[in-house]
């Protein structure tokens, strides 16, 4: 998954995500419109995943125990809503192909039901659970330093057919009907005499386009009467270039002045200087290919068939380290504490890469993608296993 260049999130404590997850509560091409139907990314698609498939040989080291750790977002809020999207978070690892992370759902499952509030959720993870730390087998398995960030969905008016401002196009997967230039960089592709074909939308600000690519998904509102009113996106390839933020491109020409630059900033930036985010925007050789998803399996997960993300606990992390559905506890300290939360592999990106990088999803539209460009925190990052699970 492709996300916010992390320059655009502060360098501030992992409580934001705490408070962050608590505020969530006409006529295309016909070539495209066949080439975009409904359907999910497949985890075995490399572009969609690190470089080289991951961080290479690991070795597992025991982390602190359960009940010497202060609840953050931990357990979920009292109402039937947040209990029921928690529930809906551990019922997505039971999509899994793996036996160990299935158990482990079981497992957590078992917990939550038999818990009545926070305090006793935490005991009975004490009793039913190790956290087990991820570190590399060479060097003499020093950890690498933790850090979690946040990505969401745009919600972005767009027209399927393009204009004088709706010029800039949401692709389906190139490699289908264009293969000789699925590979090439942004400005090839868009030079290419056809590829106009094989969009699914146009969107007519830089700075949305690339966002929608950096955050893998987007709903899409059109306003030109033609049902339906909504396409829901999901990224299912990209064509494997490298990425560069177009908060990062703006720092490095100057037109930001400092290295920890907000959403905020590069929206103003981008509003001031509309030409220099367009040239941002085409700098970024890499191209995300999209396809039509079913609201009701939006935005989709990665690595489990028919999975949805849920805001607040499913998160993107390196599935060659922690395979899909994998319970990662997050722990941040905070006065001397330490501040246990709960996150999901639901989902995986191309530049989220090694046991101590996650991505935390949280949710639709402009306020969460705000607090997604906002959420930068340091962390240690350890997998939740059944006790009784071999070592």
């Amino acid at each position: 998954m492709l996300r916010i260049d992390p320059g655009l999130r502060r360098s501030h404590g992992l409580t934001a995500l705490a408070a962050a997850a608590l505020l969530l509560a006409g006529c295309t091409t016909d070539g495209a419109a066949r080439s975009a139907k409904s359907t999910e990314p497949k985890a075995s698609d490399s572009s969609l995943h690190p470089p080289q498939g991951g961080a290479g040989a690991m070795q597992m080291t025991r982390g602190p125990e359960m009940d010497s750790m202060t609840p953050g977002r931990l357990y979920p809020a009292v109402d039937v809503s947040s209990r029921m999207r928690f529930i809906e978070a551990i019922d997505q690892c039971g999509r899994s192909p793996d036996p160990d992370v299935l158990a482990d759902a079981l497992a957590l499952r078992a917990a939550f039901e038999a818990s009545k509030d926070e305090a006793s959720f935490l005991e009975e993870l004490s009793e039913r659970f190790v956290a087990w730390e991820m570190v590399p087998a060479a060097d003499g398995g020093k950890p690498a330093e933790g850090l979690v960030t946040g990505y969401a969905t745009p919600v972005v008016r767009a027209k399927r057919r393009a204009d004088s401002r709706f010029r800039y196009p949401l692709f389906v997967d190139l490699r289908r009907r264009f293969p000789e230039v699925a590979e090439a960089s942004r400005r090839q592709i868009l030079s290419t005499a056809g590829v106009a074909s094989q969009a699914i939308a146009w969107v007519s600000d830089p700075l949305a386009w690339a966002l929608i690519e950096t955050n893998g998904s987007a709903r899409l509102v059109f306003e030109d009467g033609i049902e339906p009113a909504e396409l829901c996106l999901s990224r299912i390839s990209t064509n494997g270039r490298p990425w560069t933020g177009m908060g990062r491109w703006f720092f490095e020409k100057g037109l930001i002045d400092k290295p920890n630059f907000t959403l905020a900033d590069v929206r103003t930036t981008a509003y001031v200087h509309p030409e220099k985010a367009e040239m941002a925007a085409l700098d970024n050789e890499r191209v995300v290919y999209f396809a039509l998803t079913a609201p009701d399996r939006f935005p989709t997960t990665v690595g489990l068939p028919g999975g949805r993300l849920v805001a607040g606990w499913s998160c993107a992390a390196d599935q060659s380290v922690y395979p899909p559905g994998s319970i990662l506890l997050v722990i941040e300290q905070t006065d001397g504490k330490q501040v246990a939360h709960l996150l999901f592999v639901h989902d995986s990106g191309g530049a989220i890469a090694g046991p101590q990088r996650v991505d935390c999803y949280l949710g639709e539209g402009d306020a969460a993608l705000t607090r997604a460009g906002d959420l930068r925190g340091a962390a240690r990052i350890y997998r939740l296993r059944g006790a009784s699970a071999a070592q």
